[in-house]
């Protein structure tokens, strides 16, 4: 499938220059996020940080959050090695690019993520660090979007959207949402109704297509089919076992549980199933979710019924017995 199309910048500054075109996330973060707006500086900066095994969304996000940072003057010349964090500059976005891929300079503290470096700038700088689970958010703002807001919040690993990938939200029909869900308010983009069940499903789907080997964008993103009728028959084409759409969703659902589990044993607990302040505290002020903030926790409380977790998070015994995981982890604080 031709998915990624190789790019030539055929003039300006980095004329000659050839890679690949970014995706839609990473335009998001290493552009409009960091005021960037040429668009050959966005090619040249989105590949170098490929050919330095950055990833381009959390690079974006980190870099952006230095410049905001340093626009409130929370850091300083001081603390930047005398770089000057003007918005747009596609020069210090690359010195910065260059200085996390080697740990040098201000990259030591960028390298580390937000979370990690709005710790060490201290100075309310984690009023700004947008991240979930330490893993900086991607491009949409949740507060008009409450599954997307929900998927967040809930996802083991953080911030991502590949765990969660809650599109039915905003391309399933109202009947088709009313016939998966119960309720069309799955595709009410500011309701809180259905969103539960609506990342229960796009999570343990996204894990049975994760452990397939296959790519979400045309299996989901396009297609939006989250039914793995497909996947059944793949699996059957190509290895002859016999699965079903009920054996792969109870596997997706053992593989979160299983995830879960190995989360809770290594100290993560409900307080990390959150987002940060400025979503949940401060509403929109413009656009058509003006005034709307996320109302979380009725939506993270539905998703751990709809999970068979208890009202912290913890799969329950009758859980953990249905999908063969007998047992709880041994909590552990941090």
């Amino acid at each position: 499938m031709h998915c990624k199309a190789d790019i030539e910048i055929r003039d300006g500054d980095y004329k000659g220059f050839r890679g690949g075109r970014p995706e839609y996330e990473t335009v998001m973060k290493m552009g409009p996020l960091c005021g960037l707006s040429d668009p050959r500086a966005l090619l040249y900066l989105t590949n170098l940080c490929n050919i330095l095994g950055l990833d381009t969304i959390s690079t974006g996000g980190v870099i952006a959050f230095a410049m905001d940072l340093f626009d409130r003057g929370i850091i300083t010349p001081d603390d930047t090695g005398g770089l000057i964090l003007r918005w747009g500059d596609a020069a210090v976005i690359e010195t910065l690019i260059r200085q996390i891929a080697t740990c040098r300079g201000l990259g030591k503290i960028l390298a580390r993520g937000v979370r990690k470096a709005a710790e060490i700038f201290g100075k309310n700088a984690e009023d700004y660090a947008y991240h979930v689970k330490g893993v900086e958010i991607y491009g949409a703002d949740p507060r008009g979007l409450m599954g997307t807001a929900l998927s967040y919040a809930v996802s083991l690993r953080g911030g991502d959207f590949t765990s969660v990938y809650p599109i039915p939200e905003y391309r399933y029909t109202p009947e088709k949402a009313k016939r998966e869900f119960g309720t069309d308010q799955v595709v009410n983009l500011t309701a809180t109704e259905g969103k539960g069940g609506l990342v229960k499903k796009c999570m343990i789907v996204s894990m049975v297509i994760d452990s397939l080997g296959l790519c979400k964008v045309p299996t989901l993103a396009i297609s939006a089919n989250y039914d793995l009728v497909l996947e059944s028959q793949l699996i059957k084409a190509i290895t002859g076992l016999d699965l079903s759409t009920a054996d792969l969703f109870f596997i997706g659902e053992r593989l979160v549980n299983l995830e879960k589990l190995f989360n809770l044993r290594h100290g993560s607990d409900f307080h990390a199933d959150n987002l940060p302040d400025l979503f949940v505290n401060q509403p929109l002020t413009e656009g058509p979710a003006k005034g709307l903030k996320v109302n979380l926790e009725p939506m993270v409380q539905d998703f751990y019924h709809c999970m068979g977790w208890d009202e912290k998070g913890i799969p329950t015994s009758d859980t953990l017995r249905r999908l063969g995981l007998e047992g709880k982890p041994e909590l552990k604080k941090i």
